[in-house]
């Protein structure tokens, strides 16, 4: 396959993750908006770190580009392997360019899924609210005041 070819789908492939990533971002804020107007005057308005936690607790469209952008890094990582298997002498310049750009989508689709693990167990991990204390003594339960 020629290398320029490549080099437009991996561009493609990079334009469409990108894009992700903003739909995300805006469908985000275009939640949180929708919670603000929707809150009465008496209630807390939700902030937009818990709006983005209860996104981030589903599949969004940039996980799906995620997984898209790790398995065209494989890819591209297991092509390298396989040239290196069936010719080791022969390596086209273009070699070390499949090598990098499988490496970078990779590390790049490693690193976005970290990110993301690690704002749905922040979100996840928020401690309860704590019980009112309303005064009751335990140890004077059965006596009446």
């Amino acid at each position: 396959m020629n290398p320029l070819i490549l080099a437009i789908i991996a561009g493609m492939i990079g334009i469409a993750v990108t894009g992700a990533a903003f739909y995300t971002i805006w469908y985000l804020f275009e939640q949180w908006k929708k919670q603000q107007a929707s809150a009465g005057e008496g209630t807390a308005r939700p902030t937009v770190s818990e709006t983005a936690g209860a996104l981030l607790l589903r599949w969004t469209v940039l996980d799906y580009a995620v997984l898209l952008l790790m398995a065209a890094g494989m890819l591209l990582l297991l092509a390298d392997v396989l040239g290196v298997i069936r010719d080791r002498s022969s390596y086209p310049d273009y070699h070390y360019g499949y090598l990098l750009a499988g490496t970078a989508f990779a590390f790049l689709g490693m690193l976005f899924m970290l990110v993301r693990l690690l704002v749905v167990l922040s979100v996840a991990r928020k401690p309860a609210a704590p019980a009112p204390n309303d005064g009751h003594e335990p140890n004077q339960a059965h006596d009446a005041e």
